[in-house]
């Protein structure tokens, strides 16, 4: 309150200006105070939308080369259907143009059928149930089936050599059937790396190694096969289902499954590669 001295307005005494600072001050806190769940609630709207947005941008990937890999299929089955017709309206029987086209169409409808067991095995939840599994019994089992399929295609596998560096000991808790998928896809990747130099002369070999950090184990998948470009290997690291490299078959669903089902353990999966130098596969999964 102000008080008047000799018919002038006397100055407010220090100790009314300091609470009426004091007075504001709390105001202005409280007004803060208030402001925090709105500041969050913008927060939590702002990163929806981004995740919203980061979502959306992959589902179009997803979808966008899953039309085009499913057209690449079709097409040549369409093809040959058709070449198959124009045979039989001619009335002219050609058996060896009748097989080539029968083969052909066999061939493409298999690998529609690996397209889709793949899409399938992309989309499976992870199972929550885990049981404890020596590393060494997996790597080993996924080697064996990696190596029938690089010879079920007519290569020889027995001029590529498998090294094993993984304590008999070591063992983690995992969903079998996935984290076995997962070392068999990337060892089938690493025995299609030396298709190209088959006819070379080697050393090939495709090395497997593990080492313990505390409550993490490190696993390496490496080869010396052809390996991959920047270029490739950028589009791989987006780890996006379906978006295949141009240089290399595939129905560009492996990989990132794999990184699926190892993040899915609590791990992580990373690539590198080299061209002419080969590839390397990082895991890290807790014991």
């Amino acid at each position: 309150m102000e008080h008047l001295v000799d018919g002038r307005t006397a100055p407010q005494p220090i100790a009314d200006i300091f609470a009426g600072e004091q007075q504001r001050i709390s105001t202005l806190k409280v007004n803060a105070h208030q402001l925090i769940p709105l500041e969050r609630e913008v927060s939590v709207i702002t990163d929806e939308r981004a995740s919203r947005r980061i979502v959306e941008k992959h589902f179009d990937m997803l979808v966008g080369g899953t039309v085009h890999n499913m057209r690449g299929l079709l097409t040549p089955i369409r093809h040959n259907v058709e070449e198959l017709s124009a045979l039989a309206k001619s009335g002219a029987i050609d058996k060896r143009k009748l097989g080539q086209h029968a083969r052909a169409i066999v061939t493409r409808l298999a690998d529609l059928e690996q397209f889709l067991d793949d899409m399938r095995a992309y989309a499976q939840p992870i199972p929550t149930q885990r049981r404890r599994e020596r590393l060494i019994d997996l790597v080993r089992e996924a080697a064996d089936a990696a190596r029938a399929y690089f010879e079920a295609l007519g290569h020889d596998a027995a001029a590529i050599e498998l090294r094993f560096r993984v304590p008999e000991s070591l063992s983690v808790e995992v969903a079998r059937h996935q984290v076995l998928s997962v070392f068999t896809n990337l060892l089938r990747n690493a025995f299609e790396a030396f298709r190209p130099i088959q006819d070379e002369t080697g050393p090939f070999w495709i090395a497997v190694s593990a080492t313990l950090d505390i409550d993490q184990v490190h696993i390496l998948i490496e080869d010396n096969g052809v390996g991959f470009g920047e270029d490739d290997l950028r589009q791989i690291r987006e780890f996006i289902p379906g978006n295949k490299t141009m240089k290399h078959d595939g129905t560009g669903f492996g990989l990132p499954t794999a990184r699926r089902y190892i993040e899915g353990h609590g791990g992580s999966l990373d690539i590198d590669s080299q061209i002419q130098a080969g590839t390397r596969v990082r895991i890290v999964l807790p014991i």
